[in-house]
């Protein structure tokens, strides 16, 4: 049997119990722990293209608005040795809200700040795709199928299809170049290179061999990019070309 024993102040003693489980003791007249809640980080994307604009959120409390609490927010960015700061007062909501243009996979590093419960961090993490920037080369003239322009090449020409990554130097990496040819209404895969080397500029390409019988048809190529440490795997755009005699 438990047993209960009052002592000074009030206090109210709960033993053990018979079976060797241990109760709480809880101070007779105490008010609850006040926890601080915690900040709060959030974005406007967990994948972001390259280059763009992440909208960053930290919430740090309504309660804290107009007292000039803050919230410091710190982007890392993989293999980055100069992260970028950005600090900012909350507004009426209690919200710090910055904006960052990543290149790479970043981490947001956040202390937000106020009078009652002092400083609290967070971190949030978000990826960041590579950039590709592809060409077809060798066409003499585009032309458009509905909305779709097409670059078109003659029967005998060799088109030169090629893409340069960013950012930094790729040259431990590679990508796939992928062809396919509108056949009965959909899209369909006829050629898929092997993994291609990137060069010391982040450069790849292959070359097309067309011929009379390809004449008419529509065709595209895009690349991918398999992801490394600083970005991750990226499908490159559609480029669409076409072949007459």
């Amino acid at each position: 049997m438990p047993h209960i024993r009052l002592a000074a102040r009030a206090a109210v003693l709960l033993g053990v119990l018979s079976s060797g489980l241990p109760l709480a003791t809880v101070q007779a007249g105490a008010a609850a722990p006040d926890f601080a809640p915690p900040v709060s980080v959030t974005t406007d994307a967990s994948t972001y293209a390259y280059g763009a604009w992440a909208k960053v959120t930290v919430h740090v409390g309504a309660d804290a608005a107009g007292a000039g609490d803050s919230a410091t927010i710190v982007a890392e960015s993989v293999n980055d040795l100069r992260p970028v700061v950005k600090t900012g007062v909350v507004d009426a909501k209690g919200d710090v809200v910055e904006y960052f243009r990543l290149w790479k996979d970043t981490t947001f590093q956040v202390t937000g700040w106020d009078k009652a419960n002092g400083s609290r961090q967070v971190s949030r993490s978000v990826a960041v795709r590579a950039g590709l920037n592809e060409r077809l080369g060798g066409y003499y003239r585009t032309t458009h199928v509905g909305r779709t322009m097409y670059r078109v090449f003659r029967a005998w020409s060799r088109p030169q299809l090629s893409v340069v990554v960013a950012p930094d130097d790729k040259s431990s990496q590679s990508v796939v170049f992928r062809v396919q040819e509108y056949v009965r209404g959909a899209w369909r895969t006829i050629s898929t290179s092997v993994s291609l080397p990137l060069d010391g500029t982040g450069r790849a390409g292959v070359g097309l061999l067309l011929d009379n019988s390809q004449t008419g048809h529509l065709y595209r190529f895009d690349v991918r990019y398999g992801g490394d440490d600083e970005n991750v795997a990226t499908d490159g755009a559609w480029l669409y070309y076409t072949v007459r005699g």
